[in-house]
């Protein structure tokens, strides 16, 4: 997990704000990597700005009342465990059988080294980071399901020597730092069995990538979703054309809000009434969008992000919020589609100053999304964000708590494939 805790007070502090993807070598995500940012005076169970809840890593780690599946859905947890936490007496409420701990590598430590091996013994995979073998580190490397090599700490013929050093082991080996395509070739060819880094999170866009016309056609119609003023008449026709969107929406309105008291919702029309006219159009064009996305990266929860957060800021900025969502989330479509934005402008037909602002990053909205794409690549490599760009943090924070849930709701059944390493802790 990035910027991970060092202590109580940072874990209090500490706000999920987006996930990184570790895939296998098959590139499929078998889970992910919490991206967390401290955050003044927001701890467990407060709200930013008062406006949405918010996951922080004290309330991950430490409460039954964070839903684990709404922040990686059903694929792993990898999740960097301090020593104060290992070492301490609260219970950890996380699934071991879904859990990857990542331990601090802390040499001659005996209570470190028992407390992990409680864990491993219960049932968590254990990630440790790779260290020289030496009389004090033996020990914990003895105990690793997964050493975690950072390719970016050393040579080519360095890390080829750790990999070497460990083959034939009982431990899979993770290559962090898969910044570019040709480092995460080459991590592939050399012995790693998993991946992580800028190049598995958000993959290059081919510039020879182009989009089949039935899906151009549906694209174009998320696009009219999300720009037009359409009446639930309207709506209810276009949805009309996908069952499957029919039965989510029903699906949807029937479990209240924020997954609260069932209701019984009878109709498609009644549906609509409950979840509001914007929401439906949103959800449906999402949905819509999602199934031309490129299926094995976290796209779609990156342009989400984005476009809830430039919503959450826009009013601050004297911004219309859903017209600022609509924006910003056109404007990640080169992500979610893997083809450059100036392929998408060319095929589509948009109200101007939605274009403008999405495709050109002209007007003030367009600076907005500017600036959003720079606390994203900010956080994605793990940096302190700019103090200019105020309390974007935590509404990174909310925008990430409702942008994993919307995807939950988009992901085909079956879409993922389950990991585990090669050697099981074995129960006392």
């Amino acid at each position: 997990m990035t910027d991970a805790m060092e202590d109580g007070t940072a874990a209090a502090a500490a706000l999920v704000v987006g996930r990184v993807p570790v895939v296998d070598e098959a590139g499929t995500i078998v889970g992910f990597e919490l991206v967390n940012r401290a955050s003044a005076g927001h701890g467990a169970s407060t709200t930013a700005q008062g406006r949405e809840a918010v996951v922080s890593m004290s309330g991950l780690l430490g409460t039954v009342d964070v839903d684990v599946d709404s922040v990686v859905g059903d694929r792993l947890l990898f999740c960097t465990i301090g020593r104060d936490v290992l070492v301490g007496d609260s219970p950890l409420h996380l699934s071991p059988r879904r859990t990857v701990v990542e331990v601090p590598m802390l040499a001659d430590d005996p209570e470190l080294l028992e407390a992990v091996r409680a864990f491993r013994d219960v049932g968590f995979t254990v990630l440790v980071p790779h260290s020289a073998r030496t009389p004090g580190t033996a020990g914990l490397l003895d105990l690793a399901d997964l050493v975690k090599v950072d390719l970016g700490t050393g040579t080519p013929e360095e890390v080829m020597d750790v990999v070497q050093g460990y083959a034939g082991g009982p431990a899979d080996l993770l290559a962090a730092g898969c910044d570019t395509e040709e480092r995460l070739a080459w991590a592939q060819a050399v012995g790693f069995q998993l991946f992580s880094g800028s190049a598995v999170k958000s993959p290059p866009i081919s510039g020879s990538s182009t989009i089949a016309p039935s899906a151009l056609s549906q694209v174009q119609l998320g696009m009219e979703l999300l720009s037009q003023e359409l009446d639930l008449a309207r709506i209810e026709k276009v949805l009309r054309r996908d069952p499957a969107l029919v039965a989510q929406v029903l699906n949807m309105a029937s479990s209240g809000a924020g997954g609260g008291l069932r209701r019984q919702v009878r109709s498609l029309r009644e549906a609509l009434v409950v979840l509001g006219t914007v929401r439906i159009r949103q959800w449906a064009a999402l949905v819509i969008l999602s199934r031309h996305g490129r299926v094995e990266s976290d796209a779609l929860v990156t342009a989400l992000v984005r476009a809830r957060t430039c919503e959450l800021l826009a009013p601050d900025h004297g911004i219309d919020g859903p017209f600022a969502f609509t924006a910003a989330l056109l404007s990640a479509l080169d992500i979610v589609l893997g083809v450059p934005i100036t392929h998408i402008e060319d095929r589509v037909q948009l109200d101007p100053e939605l274009r403008r602002a999405a495709f050109r990053r002209q007007g003030d909205l367009g600076n907005l999304i500017t600036t959003l794409e720079v606390h994203e690549r900010t956080t994605g490599a793990g940096r302190a964000p700019d103090p200019a760009h105020g309390d974007t943090t935590e509404v990174e924070a909310m925008a990430f708590t409702w942008a994993a849930g919307q995807a939950g709701t988009m992901a085909p059944a079956g879409a993922s494939r389950s990991y585990r390493p090669r050697r099981r802790p074995a129960l006392r």
